[in-house]
């Protein structure tokens, strides 16, 4: 569909992330929302998109942004292609659509954050941007299956910023 508008803050962090950092699968979206999410709350103290995460196999999981990223394939913004990796794997990726869409970023700072976070993290390997989003305190407070405390997200009160602080940590994935 032309001339779509994504306004709902979580489809427009994906729509910005995919549109600057080219084809993501959605574990790799995934984990750059959430470092996003983490970003934004260390530097305004407030959520970016509102969506939830928990402790899972492969670091912060989060229905949400699946569901998102469903809306933003029925609106035409993003299309899935199934790509083969250089290992050989098979894989789904989202990529940009060729459609025009109008993304309506979530908050003032939004895109400045997706941007630093997608210029940081989005052509890292898989296994360091996972590696690096369990190694964030919400994480590390949680068991498998138990949702993170990243101040974000139904009955989480918002009040302080987190004491994730994204810099300090990068040297370790350099």
């Amino acid at each position: 569909m032309a001339g779509q508008v994504v306004d709902d803050p979580l489809e427009a962090v994906i729509s910005q992330i995919v549109y600057s950092g080219g084809a993501a699968g959605v574990t790799r979206l995934m984990k750059l929302v959430y470092i996003a999410e983490l970003e934004h709350r260390r530097r305004f103290g407030r959520p970016l998109t509102g969506a939830s995460f928990v402790n899972y196999d492969y670091g912060p999981f989060s229905t949400d942004v699946y569901e998102a990223v469903e809306r933003l394939q029925a609106k035409g913004a993003v299309v899935e292609e199934a790509r083969q990796t250089a290992q050989g794997q098979m894989c789904r990726l989202q990529t940009p659509a060729m459609s025009s869409i109008t993304v309506e970023p979530p908050t003032p700072f939004a895109a400045d954050v997706i941007e630093h976070t997608v210029g940081r993290w989005g052509r890292r390997p898989l296994d360091e941007l996972v590696s690096y989003a369990k190694s964030t305190a919400p994480y590390r407070g949680t068991r498998h299956g138990q949702e993170l405390d990243i101040g974000v997200g139904a009955g989480t009160p918002f009040s302080a910023p987190c004491d994730v602080d994204l810099e300090a940590t990068l040297p370790d994935f350099l």
